[in-house]
């Protein structure tokens, strides 16, 4: 399987130029006092090292580029942990220019007026940025999301505030500061000495008393990225070739693809208004034990690559549900987004350490698609999942009251007798349908033959003997779970796992416990990050899937693991900058 989608950062670099007719030549600012201080923000594109690290412009380029407003967050300590809230400032951002006509513009400049803090002994000034707060910000009341935060708030607990708005293409994406790494990964590993940083220094010497002198110099550089993350689902080129595909498992068991419908499943409601980045991570690469293992990214939680000298982006983040994920809307909604047009929709991020990587936390796509033409029919659990057996009297392939007497015939020697005994000695059934579970079962079985029914033919001996699922309007539905890492950065091999067990499947490798080693070779390989763009292309249909629509947070299955002894489904997911991550899937 091909990874996931492309993993990309948006960055916002801060460097400088001015709008105004006249700079400042003596820009000292007392604290205490008041002046201005400049960024220049800058979207990047460029991409990183690593296997799937391609960033482009998105679709569409100006709605997820486009900048609003900018609210800047000043922290003072010594160091971002220690650092404490000190004040907060609404940006001017009319002079950054996101677009032009059809196309993107990723720089811009942005400047404040902002009251100079006063430090003391080692303490320092920090930056911090969010971009398009589409109403979270209400720094008049010290409030962040509703909220509250003071001076003694750190910047720890202040990126932690929960909020519930990634914004949207009317009053664009929000963005934050993001961790960004001090040494490069993919191939090299980066050392003990490796950490990472959210907030940016901010130089106390380039406050200045005009704000044309703060925008020509800037007083520092901010790494942003969107809180959004983007899932797109289409077909793959080689199946919108096929005129009339049929499935993996049975060529001749046809499906229309152009109903093949869609939607998020097991999304995540809120987020950490940064995404929250473990340095225990950092040095963390599967080990090819499971699986080829490509080795441009063998240390996948840092790229390859610098955006900046010594600053490289970081991958993965500690959601708000990380080790529970109880805050997930399991059940999808509506399956209205059609695959053939390559629709995206904008979701929270949803992560989780390897303990908790089963199928109930995990985030995916709802998928549906027609069989039958449309219309309603059944399959038997003693029959084979991918045979499909008509409603009563209607349909053009085996119908149901064929198939109960096949089954008699062959387990029953009584009704063989009674079958054998007359050439016209035949049943007639009609059935239970329960839309709501996808079941059905056996309500009459009549005969026109002078020969009475033998004993066995009644519908409570044919119901203990067949379990039937009903397919409504001939829909099957199917779950795909969405990789971050996926495959080429954690691999994992059916073959090497027995157990359908987090245990078995994570933490049992060809038959040698590696409890310690599970998080180093399997963290990331599932989940959702923020500012990923996670390209889903279906390759095709492997079996008819469920009668119903699954819900990954209820009914059995959802303790299993991400990586399914037992699984019968596969995708190919890409991913794009934003970082894209491709995957591929066959459902």
């Amino acid at each position: 399987m091909k990874k996931l989608f492309l993993f990309a950062m948006v960055a916002a670099a801060l460097s400088g130029c001015s709008n105004s007719d006249e700079v400042d030549t003596n820009p000292e600012v007392q604290p205490g006092g008041e002046g201005y201080v400049g960024f220049s923000i800058q979207l990047p594109t460029t991409p990183g090292t690593r296997a799937n690290d391609v960033f482009d412009d998105g679709t569409p380029q100006p709605d997820e580029y486009r900048v609003y407003n900018a609210t800047l967050f000043i922290f003072k300590g010594e160091n971002e942990t220690s650092a404490t809230y000190e004040s907060a400032y609404k940006m001017n951002v009319t002079t950054f220019n996101t677009v032009s006509g059809d196309q993107c513009t990723t720089e811009g400049i942005v400047s404040s007026k902002v009251t100079k803090p006063t430090l003391t002994g080692s303490q320092k000034l920090f930056a911090y940025v969010i971009i398009n707060d589409n109403g979270l910000t209400d720094i008049a009341n010290n409030k962040l999301g509703g909220t509250a935060y003071t001076t003694t708030t750190t910047f720890p607990t202040f990126s932690k505030i929960v909020l519930d708005n990634i914004g949207n293409k009317t009053n664009g994406f929000v963005m934050t500061n993001a961790p960004v790494a001090n040494f490069a990964g993919g191939a090299s590993d980066p050392g003990e000495s490796v950490t990472t940083t959210t907030l940016s220094f901010l130089d106390q010497n380039k406050i200045f008393t005009t704000e044309a002198a703060a925008q020509a110099t800037p007083a520092a550089e901010i790494y942003m990225e969107r809180a959004a993350a983007k899932v797109t689902v289409a077909l793959s080129s080689s199946m919108a070739a096929v005129p009339n595909p049929g499935i993996s498992a049975d060529p001749n068991v046809k499906f229309d693809k152009g109903s093949i419908k869609w939607t998020l499943s097991n999304v995540n409601s809120t987020y950490y208004n940064t995404r929250q980045m473990n340095n225990s991570w950092l040095r963390y690469y599967a080990d090819g034990s499971d699986g080829a293992l490509i080795s441009a990214s063998k240390y996948r939680f840092i790229s390859g690559a610098a955006i900046h000298d010594q600053v490289y982006r970081t991958y993965w983040g500690e959601d708000v549900n990380y080790t529970g994920n109880t805050g997930l809307i399991s059940a999808p909604g509506t399956l209205d987004k059609k695959a053939e047009d390559g629709k995206s929709v904008y979701t929270y991020e949803n992560t989780f350490n390897v303990k908790n990587q089963i199928v109930r936390n995990s985030t995916g796509i709802a998928v549906s698609a027609t069989f039958n033409g449309g219309h309603d029919f059944y399959t038997a659990n003693t029959y084979g999942a991918n045979n499909i057996l008509q409603v009563p009297g209607a349909g053009t392939g085996e119908k149901i009251e064929e198939y109960i007497m096949k089954y008699l015939c062959n387990n029953n020697t009584e009704f063989k007798t009674w079958y054998d005994a007359d050439g016209t000695n035949r049943i007639n059934v009609t059935m239970t349908n329960n839309d709501a579970d996808g079941t059905a079962v056996v309500n009459t079985i009549t005969t026109t033959s002078t020969n009475p029914l033998p004993s066995s033919a009644t519908p409570a001996n044919v119901n203990s003997l067949i379990k039937f699922q009903y397919y409504k309007n001939g829909v099957a539905y199917y779950n795909v779970l969405i990789k971050h890492f996926g495959d080429d950065e954690t691999p994992w091999t059916r073959a090497n796992h027995s157990e359908n067990s987090v245990e078995g499947v994570y933490e049992r490798l060809n038959g040698t416990d590696i409890p310690a080693k599970s998080e180093q070779l399997y963290l990331g390989r599932y989940g959702v990050v923020r500012n990923n763009w996670y390209k889903i292309e279906l390759t095709g249909i492997r079996q008819i899937g469920s009668p119903t629509t699954i819900n990954p947070g209820t009914g059995t299955g959802g303790d299993n693991p991400d990586d399914n002894v037992d699984n019968y489904l596969s995708v190919k997911i890409h991913i794009t900058p934003w970082a894209v991550r491709k995957q591929e899937v066959e459902l």
